[in-house]
């Protein structure tokens, strides 16, 4: 694990509430790198202190337990929302702190202030349970982010001696807690315990979870590359290499998890390698079955189009949500009055849903994780082939978007219009120098209505491609410089989160729909285009979620999407030949600018020093 931050005691003596926020904030004050706080009522055994406090990239987190015992918090997406005390109520509080934050670097200042703050409020009780509320709720009421960490299966007790573990049994624990929340059931039941006992070799030897991830990556593509040969005993050794694969891909954040070796470059590693792994098994299944029928690409590449779509909507959601449904957080000390629960009656359902393991179960399922994704190419291809993988992976993967959607546009309809998670959205557009020029013109309130009428014109121009060339590049030519600038604009709207997913699903359909009537026979180029552009909304998505948009020169370099729809409009109108010419080239720019520089910029020094 990392290094143990320092300590600070609440209350390091026996004195008042307030005094001992002044303390704690004074010892903050008195240095700028990580911190832990602890409540002097919390036992725990020596392991689990220096796990739990050791220094780890990301935000600062409050350790929780289910909701019993005196210090209730209401947790919200993994977020501590409000804190119960004895002056401030708290609605539906569903978990307790155990006593134990650990803050980052970032967040010690303003922790120091907001102590300071919170005291001249606090009362002159000696307690340390009802200090460490205060501290708590000073926190959150001022803006630090706290993340709701379970600290269990730790044994932690208040008031009584730390329990004794063995080495070994801490080991255990920890091995436990290096599983991700919320796995799919495939992967709770068979590859999470398959990569167990690889992760604790990994350390034990100190392997590096980066060196993991690309031990991953090098055997995906293995997988990959059997699959084009298309033979019986290839399909099964690929089938088998890709489930190893991902035993080792869960092996490499659980080793991070163990170690403490957390970095940004690590996350974003893992992240983007699933997607090249993914989308190289769907290209080498399309190579090993296109002897006898090239229309496969156009499946392979339909469920490209499905899977990028979904996960780009999965992301963004995700982090608007939590944005918008966590934005009251921010309230005086003074306000004693219990917080409005908007979310009370979702948030009762959707734990009634968990407390069934059948029905959470299927619910997890329903949403299609990567684990089951990649169980179903695996079967199919040992046993089947990959028209089944693609039909399967199509039919349940639209599913699954729509069960997913449709959830979302009725949760979304509960929130009120705001620039909330516009963050989130805007740096997902991925505008040229066109876009950027037409947007500053835009009047806002002209902005949706002008981005339905593009992406209207997109679909339209990709659905009479087979039919006229020339009318398609007219409405392409229109949706290119309407959608990126108004995509922009919009990108404030509560809906706004769908943009990414609409813009990705309609540029990736638009190169595999000229390839199949303009180039048919360059199918496999046409792939590899609409993979070098997923993979760049992808490394969009994930700069986006890192808090750091791409530099504005990755856009310009790649065209942006208002430059490749003209390029597109261009080449449909100059006719087939054209465009057979042009697609390798196009293939190759892009990959060597949205792929190999757009990465390089993210791994150099000076990429991860700004996240």
């Amino acid at each position: 694990m990392g290094d143990c931050p320092v300590l600070i005691v609440l209350p390091d003596t026996t004195r008042p509430v307030a005094d001992a926020l002044v303390s704690a904030a004074d010892e903050l004050a008195a240095g700028n790198g990580p911190a832990a706080v602890i409540s002097q009522s919390l036992a725990l055994p020596p392991q689990a202190l220096r796990d739990l406090t050791a220094d780890r990239p990301g935000g600062s987190s409050a350790f929780t337990a289910p909701a019993v015992g005196p210090i209730g918090i209401r947790v919200l997406h993994h977020r501590v929302v409000d804190v119960a005390t004895d002056r401030h109520p708290v609605r539906n509080s569903n978990a307790t702190s155990i006593g134990l934050l650990r803050l980052a670097a970032a967040d010690r200042a303003p922790a120091g202030a907001a102590l300071r703050s919170a005291a001249e409020l606090a009362p002159t009780v000696v307690d340390p349970e009802v200090a460490f509320q205060w501290l708590l709720i000073a926190l959150v009421r001022s803006g630090v982010t706290l993340t709701a960490e379970p600290a269990e299966p730790w044994p932690w007790s208040r008031n009584g001696p730390p329990a004794t573990l063995s080495e070994a049994a801490a080991q255990q624990i920890r091995l436990q807690r290096a599983n991700r929340a919320d796995d799919g059931v495939y992967s709770v039941a068979v590859l999470r315990r398959l990569s167990k006992p690889l992760s604790a070799l990994g350390a034990r030897r100190g392997w590096s979870p980066n060196a993991i991830t690309l031990a991953s990556l090098l055997v995906g593509l293995s997988s990959a590359g059997l699959f084009a040969v298309g033979q019986r005993w290839a399909m099964v050794a690929g089938a088998l290499l890709l489930q190893a694969s991902i035993v080792i891909d869960c092996s490499d954040g659980e080793v991070a998890r163990l170690t403490g070796r957390y970095s940004t470059l690590g996350a974003w590693l893992d992240a983007s390698t699933d997607r090249v792994k993914e989308y190289a098994a769907y290209a080498g299944l399309a190579a090993g079955a296109a002897g006898g029928a090239p229309g496969i690409w156009w499946l392979a590449g339909a469920t490209m189009t499905l899977q990028t779509g979904r996960h780009l909507s999965d992301y963004t959601f995700h982090r608007v949500q939590v944005r918008r449904e966590t934005a009251d957080v921010l309230r005086p000390l003074s306000d004693t009055t219990a917080a409005a629960d908007s979310y009370a009656g979702i948030i009762a359902a959707a734990t009634r849903i968990n407390s069934h393991a059948t029905l959470r179960s299927i619910k997890k399922a329903v949403f299609l994780p990567i684990g089951e994704r990649w169980l179903i190419i695996s079967l199919t291809a040992a046993f089947l082939s990959p028209w089944w993988t693609f039909g399967i992976l199509l039919t349940a993967g639209a599913l699954s978007a729509c069960y997913a959607f449709a959830g979302r546009i009725l949760r979304t309809r509960s929130w009120p219009q705001s620039a909330i998670g516009a963050d989130a959205v805007g740096p997902q557009v991925d505008r040229g120098p066109i876009a950027l020029l037409i947007q500053r013109s835009l009047p806002r309130s002209a902005a949706v209505p002008v981005l339905l009428a593009g992406l209207a014109a997109w679909a339209a121009g990709i659905v009479v491609l087979p039919v006229t060339a020339a009318t398609a590049a007219a409405l392409l030519a229109m949706a290119a410089v309407t959608v990126p600038a108004a995509a922009g604009a919009a990108a404030a709207h509560r809906f706004a989160w769908a943009i990414p997913t609409a813009l990705a699903v309609l540029e990736l359909s638009m190169w595999l729909t000229a390839t199949a009537v303009l180039a048919p026979q360059s199918a496999p180029w046409g792939f590899a285009l609409a993979g070098v552009v997923a993979y760049h909304r992808y490394d969009l998505l994930y700069r986006a979620m890192g808090g750091v948009p791409a530099p504005r020169w990755i856009e310009y370099i790649t065209g942006g999407t208002d430059g490749r729809v003209i390029a597109m409009a261009v080449l449909a109108a100059a006719g087939a030949a054209a465009y057979a010419t042009a697609l390798p080239w196009l293939a190759c720019v892009l990959a060597v600018t949205g792929v190999v520089v757009a990465s390089a910029q993210w791994l150099a020094p000076a990429g991860r020093e700004s996240r």
